[in-house]
């Protein structure tokens, strides 16, 4: 089969990387920037030899979308519905600038058996649904839709649902009718917005357990040099996996959130050598300097690529909360501390 896959999450992308190795499918790859720094990518994995075409698009009127609204906005009541409608009447306007983009060039759609785009809103998505083209939605993070939604999403998303079939809108979060199939990671305590869908499970682990040192070491060098990271070797390392703790409204200050995480690295980790401090794709504070000790990646880098160095090994991984820990299963030790850790270290 000819598969094109777009990866505009470092997550997505990790797995279309992993799943790439001894593909007997013919592969093509849409790399975009809705990610700061997911450009740098594109030449190491054409030297990979693992895809036959790979792209690059420059969404700039994602980017502007982006910009409209946060979740800590969005969580004020009553400026966060009006904030909302302002995003909704933002989503209408980027899928309608959608419909006459231009893709990359050499890229023809309807070449391919098989298209996997991100669980999220980007102009490639709204083309392909404007050219009634269905699609395998990939989850953005594992095991994304077995977390649950707060009742306003689930709301607005079932609204969404309902303005597709009036031809308004196309709606997200998988439930679109050209959504032909979503991919999880475990095809386990699914949230019910999907259980109309077809669903495919592919545990990327277990597809990883059929990669040999040498493969996985072949997708560790692509990120490595990507993003010129050197990783200390033969030392006691553990990870710091962050998370947008103030726009998540965890903290009341940017300050704070520096200091749980500092916290972190100086009590729970301090007889560790080295301390990778991994920043959550969307978390934009930077962590140069919180320690000494630390060795702070791009956001942009998916924590799950650590896991294929057999130079490394983790004593301790660390997050307030993440799907990304779980990945580690190598780990030592790997603990979610919670919201409750917060609450003891800036609040009581």
């Amino acid at each position: 089969m000819k598969k094109l896959f777009i990866c505009e999450r470092p997550y997505p992308l990790y797995r279309t990387l992993i799943r790439a190795i001894k593909s007997e499918d013919t592969l093509d790859i849409v790399i975009s920037n809705h990610v700061d720094g997911m450009e740098n990518i594109i030449e190491p994995i054409k030297e990979s030899k693992l895809f036959h075409q790979v792209f690059f698009y420059d969404d700039k009127n994602y980017l502007k979308f982006y910009q409209y609204g946060t979740a800590r906005e969005y969580s004020k009541f009553p400026k966060g519905i009006f904030i909302s409608i302002r995003k909704l009447m933002k989503y209408i306007e980027l899928q309608k600038k959608a419909k006459n983009i231009c893709l990359p060039e050499g890229l023809e759609i309807d070449s391919y058996d098989e298209i996997y785009v991100n669980d999220a809103s980007s102009s490639i998505m709204l083309y392909l649904f404007h050219q009634k083209k269905e699609v395998i939605w990939v989850e953005h993070a594992r095991n994304i839709y077995q977390i649950k939604i707060d009742l306003p999403f689930r709301v607005g998303f079932q609204i969404m649902k309902y303005l597709e079939k009036l031809h308004i809108l196309y709606a997200l979060h998988g439930v679109s009718k050209y959504v032909k199939a979503i991919e999880v990671t475990e095809n386990k305590n699914l949230i019910s917005l999907i259980k109309k869908k077809e669903i495919r499970e592919l545990d990327i682990l277990k597809v990883l357990e059929k990669r040999t040192e040498e493969e996985k070491d072949v997708i560790f060098q692509i990120y490595c040099k990507a993003y010129q990271v050197e990783i200390p070797e033969n030392k006691k390392v553990g990870m710091l996996l962050t998370t947008n703790l103030y726009e998540d409204n965890l903290v009341k200050t940017k300050e704070e959130q520096r200091q749980v995480f500092q916290e972190i690295i100086e009590q729970e980790m301090k007889e560790l050598d080295y301390v990778i401090v991994k920043p959550h794709p969307r978390d934009t504070m930077n962590y140069e300097g919180i320690s000494k000790r630390a060795v702070v990646v791009p956001g942009v880098f998916s924590a799950e690529i650590f896991n294929l160095s057999k130079k490394l090994y983790f004593e301790k991984v660390f997050a307030i909360r993440s799907t990304s820990i779980h990945a580690f299963s190598k780990a030592h030790m790997k603990k979610e501390l919670g919201e409750t850790y917060i609450r003891k270290l800036l609040y009581s």
